[in-house]
């Protein structure tokens, strides 16, 4: 799986690691390391070390194994404390006594300063329990994780809840309409999200909680057997 760097500015970068993005933003002071892909590794770490320009500390927006695999590479990474059971439980599927077991605990409203970014932790629960975005208030941009997607959003797995989707959507609903972001960033599809994509996932999943949307049919890439997908105009949904 090949990685590619991509610059989006003179401080942030994407790095494409196949199906999903980890997000490199410079600071002054520190690199920001926003999720740590599904590749991991030496591969993964080279792609970091090649943009980064000071010590890198590693931001998680959720536990699924696609973005924590080269958390290894870079020391002990901020998780929301609601999200701790399900990265113990990723970190135990695999073959790698080098992740860290105990992890740095970054609670809804703290931030990490890396000088000229303060990445301030927002608890989004819904896609997992513990799902959090990292907004820097000055520069009005969001780093959203899976919350928010041109992308197929899973709600299959561990503790995926539609409600408290519903409920992350209307709060990032009212934080777009205050003008607390004007960028999104996403770790699958596009890169940068369009602000509306919020309100037309609020629509899906206030009609798949209802009952009104019809199952589709999975596309071949997803190479999955269980599982039913629902779309509502530009949001899909993969559910139990």
């Amino acid at each position: 799986m090949a990685i590619e760097v991509k610059q989006i500015n003179e401080d942030i970068y994407t790095i494409e690691d196949g199906i999903v993005r980890a997000f490199v933003i410079n600071g002054e002071n520190k690199t920001a390391l926003i999720d740590a892909g599904i590749t991991g590794g030496k591969e993964f770490k080279d792609a970091v070390l090649s943009i980064s320009k000071n010590p890198v500390v590693t931001l998680i927006t959720h536990a699924d194994f696609d973005h924590i695999a080269g958390v290894p590479e870079f020391g002990v990474p901020y998780i929301h404390p609601s999200e701790m059971a399900h990265y113990g439980m990723e970190i135990a599927k695999v073959d790698n006594k080098n992740f860290p077991i105990e992890v740095n605990s970054m609670w809804d409203g703290e931030f990490v300063d890396i000088g000229g970014y303060k990445l301030e932790s927002v608890l989004l629960p819904g896609h997992t329990p513990g799902s959090v975005g990292f907004i820097d208030r000055e520069h009005k941009i969001m780093f959203i994780g899976d919350t928010v997607s041109m992308s197929i959003v899973f709600m299959n797995g561990f503790q995926r809840n539609y409600f408290a989707l519903e409920a992350t959507l209307k709060k990032l609903q009212k934080m777009a309409e205050a003008g607390k972001f004007n960028i999104l960033y996403s770790a699958h599809g596009e890169a940068a999200v369009k602000i509306s994509q919020i309100g037309v996932e609020l629509e899906g999943i206030e009609k798949l909680i209802k009952g009104e949307l019809k199952e589709q049919p999975i596309p071949p890439y997803l190479q999955m057997k269980n599982g039913k997908l629902y779309t509502y105009k530009t949001a899909m949904f993969l559910t139990e």
